[in-house]
């Protein structure tokens, strides 16, 4: 065992004052993770006291900083600068808060010390923890070897979206690309991701969404004025455009069954003035 892990030593944890009053809404302390930091407005005199410093805009930009690391963490946050948020949790000493945040670690232990001072207190050392056979900032059992990078905070759960049942489309391959091919007016292709992406419980299969562009494709609606027509590709999937009707939409041709869908109005046609029942009486 290496002379590091025979250091006994005290670790003071520290915690911001006041976090659930300051930081925290009433709706987002309904929430285990945030993706937003609550940061309250108010200039105060210890606002003006860090800004008066010569280092005073490093050691605020370090403060929100660890404010926005510190929202990430599980609920109920009680703003404790450990691995786990809580009182019980391993205490971040200012190097690996450094790393951490990606901030100078020389800024990190400046903004701790002057956001602790009574002259600001916005900094409370909440309790010290007692340590035997490790150095500050390492985890318990790994004193002999080399630093490890800290545990990453939880991030929100994302389900991976399963594959089409008809199209056969890996995971990886949410079958965008297909309908993009299939889809006859290319415009807007970042809308019609996103258009895609909310759509993606309510399509139909990827085979027969295919089949429904091709079979619209040739309609009479589609086709007409080069395809004048043809709504943007974001706008067809947000308004289910798959459930339209192809007989509908082929009214001119050969049924004469009006067409459900809107239609310009030529100008030339739309309006006439009614004829004078005095022309050529004088």
């Amino acid at each position: 065992m290496s002379q590091a892990a025979t250091i006994f030593t005290s670790i003071p944890v520290y915690r911001v004052r006041n976090w659930q009053e300051r930081f925290e809404s009433a709706k987002s302390r309904t929430y285990n993770i945030k993706s937003q930091t609550y940061m309250p407005n108010k200039q105060g005199v210890g606002y003006m006291r860090i800004m008066r410093e010569p280092d005073g805009v490093a050691i605020y930009g370090a403060w929100c900083a660890m404010v926005g690391f510190l929202s990430r963490q599980e609920g109920p946050r009680q703003g404790y600068l450990t691995d786990t948020g809580k009182s019980g949790g391993e205490p971040y000493d200012p190097d690996t808060l450094a790393m951490l945040l990606m901030v100078p670690s020389g800024i990190i232990r400046r903004m701790m010390d002057f956001c602790s001072s009574d002259s600001i207190r916005w900094l409370e050392v909440a309790r010290r923890k007692d340590t035997t056979g490790i150095l500050p900032g390492i985890p318990r059992g790994i004193a002999d070897g080399p630093l490890p990078l800290p545990s990453p905070l939880p991030l929100p759960l994302v389900s991976t979206p399963p594959p089409p049942k008809g199209g056969g489309v890996s995971v990886t391959d949410d079958g965008f690309d297909r309908f993009w091919k299939a889809y006859p007016k290319k415009l807007a292709k970042g809308d019609a991701k996103k258009a895609w992406a909310q759509t993606r419980k309510a399509r139909p299969p990827m085979d027969d969404l295919v089949a429904v562009v091709e079979a619209q494709r040739a309609t009479a609606d589609w086709q007409k004025n080069g395809g004048q027509f043809i709504p943007y590709p974001a706008t067809w999937l947000r308004s289910s455009g798959w459930e339209n009707d192809v007989r509908s939409m082929n009214s001119g041709k050969g049924a004469g069954n009006e067409s459900t869908h809107y239609r310009r109005r030529d100008p030339a046609t739309h309006y006439r003035a009614p004829d004078n029942p005095y022309a050529g009486a004088f």
